[in-house]
Order: C-alpha cells, then structure tokens, then sequence
C-alpha cells in the first residue's frame, strides 16, 4: 500500500480548523460529527486506502468545472434519507488530485528520488447539497464550461466507431485519446 504526503488547500485547512474548535465547543454537534469524518477520509487519502470509500473520477461536461484531473471520495457523514425513508448515501465528498513525487537534483541533474513520496492535494469536504464539484472548480480557478487544454483526453477515450466514453482501468489497445 503507497503511502501519501497530503497537501490541503488553504480554504480546506480553514474549513477543517473551524471545525475543530466546534468540535472542542461541543462533541456531539454536527460540526463536530463532519470534523471526525474529515479527519477519517484525509488519514485514508494520505495512507493509500480510499477503497473502504465510495468514489469516483471526476470529469467535465459543458454545464461544469474541468474536473477530469480530479477523484472524489463520498464520505458518510449524516444518515440522511429520501421523503419515502430511503437512504440518500454518504452525505459528503473530499475531491483531490495526485502528483508523482517530486524528483531531486544530483551534480545539476534531475533525477527520481526513490525516497520521495507521491503527493495528493485535497481541495474540497464538502455536503453533496453544497456542490463539491463547483467548489472544488473554484478553488482550482477553473471556469465554468471552459475545459482546461491540458487536460484534454483524460479520461475519455475514442471508440474505433468514433463514439467516445470514459476510460475505466488499464487503456486497452484497441482506444486512442480522444484528439482535442
């Protein structure tokens, strides 16, 4: 199992710090309920078990943020459910990005540093009524709509028919990106 350094966004951090001194106000508020799963979720994220959560990869349709570089752990936080008594599912989301690690400089030459620890940057915990996926693309200072050039054929992949879906896994041989 690859363990992670985590890299919290500046909003996140004040986010999370808030909720800890809700927490120290009371222990068994909502604030403090949402602090413990934070902290849960991040500790999974950093020590390189986020399958015990639901998520997924985030992507980009022309109504959103380009979120393609992007995952999502949904946390459970609130036992919320439907008018009808159905259960509505984790109540939140932690989005991130990974990075390889950062390489090191030997006699003026970059090279791997076998040491180095690949990275994850947490962006957003969020309630899914609040949008996790908007505000992670304003904390990213992507625009609605706009996909970022980089990013192009990301997790999608062009059928050989010409149809295009999302990549799951491996890409297999028989896909190529998507030209954008």
């Amino acid at each position: 199992m690859t363990s992670y350094h985590l890299i919290l966004h500046e909003d996140l951090r004040a986010q999370i710090n808030r909720l800890a001194a809700a927490r120290n106000e009371n222990p068994n508020s909502d604030q403090a309920k949402e602090y413990v799963a934070a902290i849960k979720a991040l500790k999974a994220l950093r020590d390189g078990r986020e399958s015990e959560y639901e998520g997924k990869q985030l992507g980009y349709g022309p109504g959103s943020h380009d979120l393609r570089d992007c995952a999502e752990l949904k946390v459970p936080v609130f036992d919320e459910r439907s008018s009808g008594g159905h259960p509505l599912g984790p109540s939140h989301r932690a989005t991130y990005r990974e990075f390889e690690p950062m390489p090191k400089v030997e006699a003026g030459r970059v090279v791997p540093d076998p040491a180095a620890l690949p990275y994850r940057h947490v962006i957003a915990f969020e309630h899914r009524a609040n949008d996790p996926s908007a505000v992670t693309g304003q904390r990213l200072g992507r625009i609605r709509g706009l996909p970022v050039r980089d990013l192009a054929g990301l997790g999608e992949v062009v059928l050989r028919s010409g149809r295009s879906r999302r990549m799951r896994g491996p890409r297999p041989t028989a896909f190529r990106c998507h030209p954008t």
